[in-house]
């Protein structure tokens, strides 16, 4: 006998089915820790699914979570990532454990450098642009004046 939850994603429109016991758990709790660490999400977030398994929740259903989580995390924690979600101005997720958290970090810290450097360069830009155009209206004015004042 297996027991089955539905998971409804953020968007409220797609149900995904969980086992939560039986022969099918283990490859799904391993493919929902691995999706739990790529989508940046804390590894906590299994304490809430099993809640709505309940008791029945199998020992190697936990260690599924928990291997494809770390194979997530693994594949999330990298620099690249990290400059990714500096440079698109996210809140650092807390996915990465300690022992391989530093080059994600760097990557992070990089990649927010590099986003508030590009908003200076457009807060700069559209300052030239409005002393351009005050300008503009400026010399307009003076223009002006001089033909009427004929």
């Amino acid at each position: 006998m297996s027991l089955v939850i539905s998971l409804t994603a953020c968007g409220g429109n797609t149900k995904q089915e969980l086992t939560c016991s039986g022969e099918d758990a283990r490859k799904q709790w391993y493919q929902r820790g691995y999706d739990t660490a790529m989508a940046g999400d804390n590894i906590r977030t299994f304490e809430k699914l099993k809640e709505q398994c309940g008791d029945p929740m199998a020992r190697e259903t936990r260690t599924a979570f928990i291997d494809g989580y770390t194979q997530g995390a693994l594949e999330f924690c990298t620099y690249d990532k990290g400059y990714s979600l500096g440079y698109e101005n996210f809140d650092m997720p807390s996915v990465c454990p300690f022992e391989i958290r530093a080059d994600f970090v760097k990557g992070y810290r990089d990649g927010s450098l590099a986003y508030m450097d590009q908003i200076k360069r457009f807060e700069k830009a559209q300052d030239d642009f409005t002393d351009e155009a005050e300008r503009a209206k400026r010399i307009n004015d003076a223009n002006r004046a001089r033909q009427s004042a004929r």
